[in-house]
């Protein structure tokens, strides 16, 4: 279990709803209050996992913790990475501002309650992975402050060497003024064609005087396509250094607990690789964008997780080995190339095993299965057995139940002699009939 999530709870933060209501109506004190106790409260609850290949610290963007601030993107991100944590993971470093900064929260404005929403609203979502032991929120004791670290660690002659990875993302970006307000000077703005530093959507950014604000000024619609290369390129700098400055610290703290850094940016890779001349970051593998898992929860996983222990651990060894030989040879592969050659028949081959046995164990064992069934069902009405197999089959509710029925009892029967459980992608398998 969690201190965090037991205690949000028994303040009534069950739901994305009630955490809007607390931040929104409660005063300063109270929200000051329960900031510093959940900040002791990770810190009762930490402990670092026994090193494991499948550790990971998520960038903030990917984990939902930072990135774009809208609600709905977070919360999309987040769901993302609870998925593939839940199918992958044996343990995930986060990072929550609110939590995991040394520095306190100085004031309670607008702009502060909001980011409060967020972060509790996203701990809501990891509660299950957070409980399970497998999410853990980094407390404010083992960190340090990204501003700090920028200040002490972070080299100014660093940047000189992400130059041309500004120039590159300069000459393919498209920038877009889509609104400009004269009375309050702030511009609106979109960098667009740029998936290596945005993978969701389009870069939105305000902008309130400055250059940018004077060029408005000369145009009497808008959206409006900037042309001047030399404004598209101090966009694209100061977000990249701020990137550069962002992803060094993400990877310092990946390798403090000694988890793989997982970014879904293209521009991070770059802004390490540059500097590091080595591979430091990685992009979740594509098993949680599998068309069957799309309704899955995150719970129905776990709960997986926990019956099939040992088909769970094969399965990922085995989407590791398939997926880089996979990519050895298919550089420029799409997550549904990998699904579509690799997963997919593994599913049809268990299939076939599956129905196989069905058949064979489906003469051998529909008496005995109808009398079982029956005696259960009838028993508990205290009613007779019907003597022949139709009436019986109609008392149980009739073909497709009893249909079921041998389906369970012939996946047991297989289960029990692990013909199917030797499969490598026999838990995807399952999870996949669960669905």
């Amino acid at each position: 279990m969690s201190k965090i999530i037991d205690y949000l709870y028994e303040v009534g933060l069950t739901s994305l709803d009630k955490v809007r209501d607390y931040f929104l109506t409660n005063d300063v004190d109270t929200i000051m209050s329960l900031q510093e106790y959940v900040g002791d409260l990770a810190f009762e609850d930490w402990k670092i996992a026994e090193y494991s290949p499948y550790s990971f610290a998520p960038s903030m963007d990917v984990s939902g913790f930072g990135g774009c601030t809208e609600n709905d993107c977070k919360i999309n991100r987040a769901n993302k990475f609870i998925k593939f944590s839940s199918l992958y993971s044996d343990c995930v470093y986060l990072i929550v501002n609110s939590v995991t900064n040394p520095h306190p929260i100085q004031k309670i404005d607008d702009s502060e309650r909001w980011s409060l929403i967020n972060d509790y609203s996203l701990i809501l979502l990891y509660s299950d992975l957070i409980k399970a032991d497998i999410a853990r929120i980094i407390p404010s004791h083992f960190s340090v402050c990204p501003d700090c670290f920028s200040k002490y660690v972070c080299d100014i002659n660093d940047f000189s060497a992400i130059e041309p990875l500004i120039d590159e993302y300069t000459e393919k970006a498209i920038m877009e003024i889509t609104a400009y307000s004269n009375q309050d000077n702030l511009s609106l703005i979109a960098l667009r064609n740029l998936p290596e530093m945005f993978p969701d959507h389009d870069g939105f950014f305000a902008s309130r005087g400055g250059a940018i604000s004077r060029l408005c000024r000369k145009f009497s619609s808008f959206p409006h396509i900037v042309s001047n290369k030399k404004l598209v390129r101090g966009l694209i700098k100061k977000h990249l250094l701020d990137g550069y400055v962002t992803a060094k610290f993400e990877t310092f703290m990946s390798s403090s607990y000694q988890a793989k850094y997982v970014t879904s940016k293209a521009s991070d890779k770059a802004l390490i690789e540059v500097k590091e001349h080595r591979i430091t970051g990685t992009t979740p593998p594509p098993v949680f964008e599998m068309p069957f898992l799309e309704n899955v929860s995150s719970k129905d996983v776990l709960d997986l997780r926990r019956a099939e222990g040992e088909a769970f651990n094969e399965y990922r060894i085995a989407m590791d080995n398939a997926s880089k030989q996979y990519l050895t040879i298919n550089s420029n592969a799409e997550v549904s190339d990998i699904y579509d050659d690799i997963i997919y028949p593994a599913f049809i081959k268990l299939d076939a095993a599956f129905n196989r046995a069905k058949r064979i164990h489906a003469i051998k064992n529909a008496c005995a299965l109808v009398v079982t069934a029956s005696t259960v069902t009838l028993g508990v009405m205290n009613s007779a057995i019907p003597k022949d197999p139709v009436s019986i089959a109609t008392a149980i509710g009739g073909s497709e139940v009893l249909l079921s029925q041998l389906g369970n009892v012939v996946e047991r029967k297989l289960n029990s002699g692990n013909e199917l459980e030797r499969q490598d992608f026999y838990f995807l398998w399952k999870l996949n009939k669960k669905n």
